[in-house]
């Protein structure tokens, strides 16, 4: 809700945290005592509105998504805390090797070319890759 108080990385595992069940960010913030896993994001909301979670914690697009259901989103407010890194993952047999390989290999090309840049400003997202990163 707008009228809690903003967290920061230092102060974010004070409160009573929710987030989609699997996703662990209690591995990533600091000091978290209290939280809930949620099954779906759709009762997240009444779950700020009735004072049960002080915060959803979640990626900056499913948090927009989540407010974006409200009828009154300027009741809500969100802060980005910390940008976590993001990993995929393939099956560990052959045919799980064999796209790994030519996801690292295309991957590579698309960052080179530049043809993947306008991709990530299309859907509004941070571009992970720089001339000092290798994918």
């Amino acid at each position: 809700l707008a009228s809690k108080p903003a967290p920061t990385l230092a102060t974010i595992g004070d409160y009573r945290l929710a987030w989609v069940r699997g996703y662990a960010y209690g591995k990533y913030l600091p000091r978290v005592r209290e939280y809930r896993e949620i099954q779906r994001r759709e009762g997240i909301l009444p779950m700020l509105e009735h004072d049960r979670v002080d915060f959803y914690v979640d990626a900056m697009t499913e948090v927009d998504y989540v407010i974006g259901q409200s009828s009154q989103p300027d009741r809500f407010r969100r802060t980005h805390v910390v940008e976590l890194p993001m990993y995929l993952a393939f099956a560990r047999s052959q045919r799980g090797e064999a796209l790994r390989d030519v996801f690292d290999k295309r991957m590579a090309e698309l960052v080179r070319s530049g043809e993947l840049k306008p991709i990530f400003e299309r859907w509004k997202q941070p571009y992970p890759f720089d001339a000092s990163t290798k994918p």
